[in-house]
């Protein structure tokens, strides 16, 4: 009932919606000059349903229907050699601040160079957009995992091939208000291969890793997580500690034959205290995929390593049904960690189902419980209206 009451004002305006293609949006001159607008927009409702001791432990779960997210960028070229990004969110769960702003150069045979505010080379599933994920929520791992820095990266000049590699050095300052402060600096760096890519069988399979050292020079290091659910309060939360260093390891597998696709990861954060005991904290998902509809496939993007999203070979816009793909995940973060890190551990299962109305629109409900260790349960749904071009 809850997701039918959410759901039913939006399908109404949908047929007429009908975004140009992604290729046919930019405007581009004879000297070079390109320009593409894009963005997204989300709608998320969240309903939570924890139980008596869990309810007692944490602050209240409230459950809500939110502007997730409303974001507007530019991207292009000012040569062939000069590409840049330039994004803002107008509307978040937390803020309302620019995301994505860097300039680009092309042409060396070493390496593709950016510099800016982008994101760090860390994570299959951080790599890709929150709108192409399998789930409405990224996996638990990915609170090991850097976000957008300001900072310089070189990645591979060779598109197309079986491998990828990006490295880079950044400073730690998530947000541009912050551009003047003090951040940590790291070395973050990521290496991607498929060993098996047959498009006959339509086969693939994806293994990376990524490495990060930060240097926080004497400054709090802490982790923390919600269940999965961006409305809800942090489920886990280690408090901090000073330290020196940190290092973050991640490993990830993806494999696709037809239909289906199943992904991986896992994540360790190693803390360098500055006293006392050194603490260590993991993470890991596990995800499966199914389409439903006939033929339709998972995009995945050679040239980054990572999945992209969607085009229904039918799209319900044209007549058709759209594509519908069945999703399941399982979940797991040990933030337990002697003395120093006091933040249990938190499991979570969820299974959804996906709608891709067409490339730019889609409907998800996802039907997940979160189990605190030696506290309790919640019972979450939640539904997703998006529309990106």
């Amino acid at each position: 009932m809850i997701a039918a009451l959410l759901l039913s004002p939006l399908i109404a305006p949908l047929a007429p919606f009908q975004p140009p293609p992604t290729q046919q949006a930019g405007q581009e001159t004879p000297d070079g000059f390109e320009v593409q607008l894009y963005g997204r927009y989300q709608v998320d409702w969240q309903d939570f349903d924890p139980d008596a001791d869990t309810s007692l432990l944490l602050s209240p779960v409230e459950d809500d229907l939110r502007l997730r997210s409303l974001r507007l960028g530019l991207q292009g070229q000012f040569t062939p050699n000069l590409p840049f990004r330039l994004d803002y969110e107008l509307k978040g769960v937390d803020y309302r601040r620019p995301r994505d702003i860097w300039l680009g150069f092309e042409g060396l045979s070493a390496a593709s160079i950016k510099a800016g505010h982008i994101k760090e080379p860390f994570g299959l599933e951080r790599q890709g957009s929150a709108k192409d994920a399998l789930m409405i929520e990224l996996g638990l791992a990915n609170s090991l995992t850097p976000g957008r820095n300001l900072g310089v990266l070189f990645s591979d000049p060779v598109k197309g091939g079986r491998m990828t590699w990006a490295a880079g050095f950044f400073r730690g300052t998530q947000h541009l208000d912050e551009w003047d402060d003090d951040g940590e600096t790291a070395i973050t760096g990521r290496l991607t291969a498929i060993p098996v890519d047959s498009k006959a069988s339509e086969r693939l399979v994806h293994i990376g890793a990524a490495f990060s050292h930060r240097s926080p020079d004497g400054d709090a290091v802490g982790f923390s997580t919600d269940p999965e659910a961006a409305f809800a309060p942090d489920y886990l939360d280690t408090g901090s500690v000073a330290a020196d260093s940190v290092e973050l390891i991640g490993l990830e597998a993806a494999y696709m034959e037809g239909p289906w696709t199943v992904q991986g990861e896992w994540m360790k954060a190693s803390v360098d205290a500055i006293s006392g005991d050194d603490p260590a904290v993991s993470a890991y998902y596990i995800t499966l995929g199914r389409f439903l509809s006939q033929g339709d496939r998972r995009r995945y993007e050679t040239d980054r390593g990572r999945f992209g999203g969607v085009t229904p070979l039918r799209p319900w816009t044209s007549g058709g049904d759209g594509a519908w793909e069945a999703v399941a995940r399982y979940s797991y973060a040990d933030f337990q960690s002697g003395p120093a890190f006091n933040g249990n551990e938190l499991w979570t299962l969820g299974v959804g189902v996906n709608w891709y109305l067409d490339a730019h629109s889609r409907f998800s409900l996802n039907l997940c419980t979160a189990d605190l260790d030696e506290v309790g349960d919640t019972d979450m749904l939640l539904a997703r209206f998006q529309v990106a071009f």
